[in-house]
């Protein structure tokens, strides 16, 4: 898509992104040994917000996205494209996310924030949340998108399954088992894969 296009779609938008050669030298050492809080609080030191339609094209930044798995007991909430972007349909997703705007406030709170409106936007949640963690993080070129996207994966654990998809038009979500997932895996969206054989 031209910078044009991108434009339009998302006008002045802007979302929060870090230099990608700062954010793989700490990536590629492993955060040198920082705690996943310490590792939040980096990024927003490091990071700043950028226009969404550049954003999109400059192999110079990556967009932070918190990525959210929904867990509970062995099994992981999973959702099916029904309708929308063709390359997409009839895949399967385990995680809830998206990007960070200003919206979100300020501080590496706002990382937690943004995962939070995410997931109110994408998903009711009649389950207690019994724990939030970062399972890992995903740094990916696979294609041109993952290039200009780090992912934060999160574990989000309940005490039930009470858990709907909102868009239930465009969605459909069901539980799976890790190894009902690898069955999947052909039809698994990249960075799903990449977070079961990786994290789980």
């Amino acid at each position: 898509m031209t910078l044009g296009k991108l434009f339009e779609k998302y006008g002045h938008v802007e979302v929060f992104a870090v230099e990608d050669s700062m954010l793989k030298a700490y990536h590629d050492d492993n955060w040198t040994g920082l705690s996943h809080k310490e590792v939040e609080e980096k990024l927003w030191e490091m990071g700043e917000f950028v226009p969404r339609y550049r954003a999109e094209l400059d192999m110079g930044y990556r967009q932070i996205i918190p990525y959210c798995l929904l867990m509970c007991e062995d099994k992981i909430f999973t959702t099916k494209r029904l309708k929308g972007d063709e390359r997409l349909v009839g895949k399967y997703s385990i995680g809830i996310g998206g990007h960070i705007e200003k919206k979100d406030g300020e501080g590496p709170s706002l990382i937690r924030a943004a995962l939070h409106r995410e997931l109110d936007e994408e998903v009711y949640i009649g389950a207690n949340i019994e724990k939030v963690e970062i399972l890992g993080y995903i740094y990916m070129d696979e294609s041109p998108v993952d290039s200009v996207h780090y992912g934060l994966a999160y574990g989000i654990h309940l005490d039930d399954f009470d858990v709907e998809v909102k868009e239930k038009d465009t969605l459909e979500g069901s539980w799976h088992t890790k190894d009902e997932l690898m069955d999947l895996k052909e039809n698994l969206e990249d960075w799903s894969l990449y977070c079961i054989e990786h994290f789980l």
